[in-house]
């Protein structure tokens, strides 16, 4: 038996080879206080065993004690993937998805390992808000062929997280799927779902089960102000069927008198209850998508927007609302988000036009609706821009988009839920949905619902996208009273934990006439393009230490503040701190000026450099990183720039939202073409994505080094492709592969870090 370490931001197969992944001896952690990190160890058997774990108390080298009943340890339950829909290059296998209590997978013989295989062992630690920051070491120690221990040390921050979140979610519990793999009183259940779900910092989209929207009034609003103590941050309002225009809308008698009920709650209570209402219509879901008749969204745009003004209007003329607070729910009345999903604008994928009642084109007036586009909706800033006007900002992901965009699916590189959260803060994001927590569907053509035997077994759930819509599982199948968590679903939460420090530290920067974004977006460039990202080469370990060792500078009494500007060679910083401290740079001490440090980095694709401060009580090193940033271009790109050509044959593109590529069919031996818009020099990194319907050898080079050509073995996926770059005075334009017999091959993204 071996064990090995690793970050919760990777993910391996249960039959990677012990020596063929960059594992450590020690289980190493950087935490802000009041809140969660994890960690895993992989158990490698040699011969077929069964194994259990403890983990001791954590010990300061001043004897602070970290109690290990902060720690819940978790066997990972392996989920087959046996399709890879997107263009990510992750194989087909077994992935670590499902999240099992160890104490319960042991009961299970869920923790037996065949020899030659290996699993991974999820550790979660809670920081208490008064846990003492510094360095805590102990051990953990799996028995199995005998007993192995492995170092564990944990670095926690003086940052420290708020205990409710400040994200908006609706996030839907599938209520079908749950009574068909539950058991025990359903009410009951959807409410410890509902409980699991806002310790992930999520809220449930629903919250009254089986209750009919129209007769239970006041059990939603005692519910409402109920949940909202426990941090809730988003009410939907219940939906009720009723002809509008000639559609099936909503009633807006029963909106009205939910929002009219909350705001006489909220006088009650004395808590805004109002400003956490949100409407979401699953009736108008995905207009860019959807064919509706003319006038069908205007109508419910329409509609919504009347039910606000008359329920403001009424509560505006009432003397109850005539103080402070009444003004401030009115205000809010107004402003309850209306949550579409839909773009503004949209690039490259198929848009259906939306028509006015008359059949013209329809535009949304954004100050009435709150626009929730899929994460590939803030790209680019000018994608971006429009949705600054709407009520409030939210996004969305499902089974698209896929790769290289940040998603939810277990073939997703693993940190990428969690970026989601951090891009949110970024791009001033405050809300977020995901149609269905629990999915257990098979794909099918009946009509009917066709539950999948085991809710484990398979990571294809419905659409084409591996885990899509089952962020989480039935605990009954284990005797658990509840659901099963996922290691998507705790980088969700990490997620929602960065968004809280990375506002505080923006309102810090703020006060000092200065943008946090500014030194993020440097350290996001390493692994991001937009909402885009490399999840096969980067190293996510490295920007989240650059992130939160930043934040926590910003955040404590030193009050380090980092501006930054760029030129064509690369960045100058201006560093101030609001204590004494010395700075140097790659050990290279810098000169004060006034209350200013000043220091200049060339750009260098792929190299970090480290800012060490130095005060009286501590000395703490911040990576920085040295490159121009990644540059990924989308398949979309390349073809709508007639990037991609070959020899003999034709070039086409499969705009299909999931199978998403540049076909070429060659009708003989030949070469395929990718020509770039920027020359890669040498030091940068280039890579493609290359798929091929069979295994097969290829040969491949950039434009100017034929001599520099190399073989390479495809297998039946996705391959990532890497030109060496590490050649004295390279420089090209083009890349080239070619084929000594007829092919069918599928070009995805190129990828240059810069």
């Amino acid at each position: 038996m071996k064990l090995f370490a690793a970050s919760s931001f990777e993910k391996y197969t249960n039959n990677v080879a012990f020596d063929a992944i960059p594992c450590s001896n020690k289980v190493s952690i950087l935490a802000a206080r009041n809140g969660y990190e994890c960690a895993q160890i992989l158990v490698f058997a040699q011969k077929a065993l069964r194994y259990s774990a403890t983990i001791s108390n954590l010990i300061s080298e001043d004897g602070e004690v970290y109690h290990s009943s902060n720690v819940v340890l978790y066997a990972e339950k392996y989920i087959y993937v046996d399709r890879n829909w997107q263009t990510n290059g992750l194989p087909t296998g077994n992935y670590p998805d499902a999240l099992i209590p160890l104490d319960v997978a042991i009961e299970y013989g869920e923790t037996e390992i065949d020899a030659g295989l290996n699993k991974g062992i999820w550790a979660e630690f809670f920081i208490p808000s008064d846990q003492k920051p510094g360095i805590y070491r102990g051990t953990l120690t799996v028995c199995g062929d005998g007993a192995e221990s492995i170092s564990v040390e944990i670095e926690i921050l003086s940052l420290k997280i708020p205990t409710h979140t400040g994200i908006r979610s609706l996030f839907n519990t599938n209520v079908s799927h749950m009574e068909h793999y539950e058991k025990g009183d359903m009410k009951r259940m959807y409410g410890i779902y509902l409980e699991y779900l806002l310790k992930h910092r999520i809220c449930q989209s629903g919250f009254c089960y089986g209750l009919e929207p129209d007769k239970n009034l006041q059990y939603f609003t005692n519910r409402a102000a109920e949940l909202y103590k426990k941090g809730y941050k988003t009410f939907g309002l219940p939906l009720v069927e009723e002809e509008v225009d000639g559609f099936v809308s909503f009633s807006d008698e029963v909106i009205e008198s939910y929002l009219f009920a909350l705001a006489e709650k909220s006088l009650e209570t004395g808590d805004n209850l109002v400003k956490c209402a949100a409407f979401y219509d699953w009736r108008i879901d995905e207009p860019f998508c959807s064919r509706f008749k003319p006038g069908r969204v205007q109508s419910a745009v329409e509609h919504f927007y009347s039910c606000l003004q008359r329920v403001s209007k009424k509560c505006a003329e009432l003397p109850k609302f005539k103080n402070e607070f009444g003004r401030e729910l009115v205000e809010s009345l107004k402003n309850v988000a209306h949550v579409i999903t839909d773009y503004y604008k949209r690039d490259y994928m198929t848009n259906y036009p939306k028509l006015d009642k008359e059949g013209n084109p329809y535009q949304y007036d954004c100050s009435k609706v709150t626009l929730c586009p899929k994460f590939d909706g803030y790209d680019t800033p000018q994608l971006a821009a429009p949705y600054e006007n709407c009520q409030e900002k939210w996004w969305y992901g499902c089974n698209a988009p896929n790769a290289p965009y940040i998603g939810f699916h277990i073939d997703d590189a693993t940190f990428s839920p969690r970026l989601v959260g951090g891009f949110m803060a970024r791009n001033g994001i405050t809300g977020t949905i995901y149609w269905v927590n629990n999915y257990s569907q098979e794909i099918n053509t009946t009509g009917k619902p066709l539950f999948l035997d085991d809710p484990y077994g398979t990571a294809h759930r419905g659409f084409g996208a591996n885990g899509d819509g089952a962020i989480i599982y039935p605990g009954s199948v284990y005797g658990i009273d509840g659901p099963v968590g996922s290691i998507r679903l705790k980088n969700i939460r990490e997620g929602h934990q960065d968004w809280e420090i990375l506002n505080q530290t923006q309102s810090i920067y703020l006060n000092h006439g200065a943008s946090f974004w500014d030194i993020y977006d440097r350290q996001k460039s390493y692994l991001a393009d937009g909402s885009k990202i490399d999840s096969i080469h980067s190293d996510y370990y490295i920007f989240h230490q650059s992130v939160m060792r930043l934040c926590e500078a910003a955040l404590d009494p030193l009050g380090l503040i980092i501006r930054c500007s760029f030129d064509v060679s690369g960045v100058s910083y201006v560093v101030n701190a609001q204590q004494k401290c010395c700075i140097s740079v790659d050990g290279a001490d810098l000169a004060q000026d006034g209350d200013c440090f000043y220091f200049y980095i060339p750009y260098q694709a792929g190299k970090w450099s480290v800012l060490k401060i130095i005060t009286e009580n501590y000395e703490r090193d911040i990576p920085i990183y040295c490159g121009k940033g990644i540059k990924i271009t989308l398949h979309e790109a390349l073809f709508e720039r007639n990037a991609v050509t070959a020899s003999q044959g034709k070039v086409t593109r499969n705009s299909d939202e999931i199978r998403r590529e540049i076909t070429v069919e060659t009708d003989g031996p030949g070469t395929v073409h990718i020509q770039l818009d920027e020359a890669v020099i040498e030091g940068q990194e280039l890579g493609f994505e290359l798929k091929t319907v069979d295994p097969c050898c290829c040969i491949v080079y950039a434009d100017g080094y034929e001599d520099y050509k190399q073989s390479v073995q495809t297998i039946t996926r996705w391959n990532r492709i890497q030109i060496p770059t590490d050649i004295s005075g390279f420089k090209t334009n083009g890349i080239n592969v070619c084929f000594d017999e007829a092919k069918k091959i599928g070009i995805g993204e190129v990828f240059i870090r810069r």
